[in-house]
């Protein structure tokens, strides 16, 4: 599992060989997390206010995000993504 941003608390985990449709999850104070790529909270169970700063993050990274799926399927190494600020 794959570690591939951290902010705010907020650590966001891509799995290998995991399943469609694209998504990747959200660790933040014991809790967990499911998004898609549109910053759509699957599994609501972190704070509006973390959830927030996912979907912006999301904005700002979604092309990294595309990438990084793609290498899921292709079975590569992912890439670490550039964190909130």
């Amino acid at each position: 599992m794959p570690l591939i941003s951290e902010f705010n608390g907020i650590k966001i985990y891509m799995y290998l060989n995991d399943h469609s449709p694209p998504h990747f999850h959200a660790y933040h104070a014991g809790l967990t997390a499911k998004f898609n790529f549109k910053g759509e909270n699957i599994k609501k169970s972190l704070p509006p206010k973390v959830t927030k700063l996912i979907k912006k993050w999301v904005e700002l990274n979604h092309s990294e995000l595309l990438t990084n799926w793609q290498k899921i399927l292709n079975e590569e190494k992912l890439n670490k993504i550039t964190p909130l600020k």
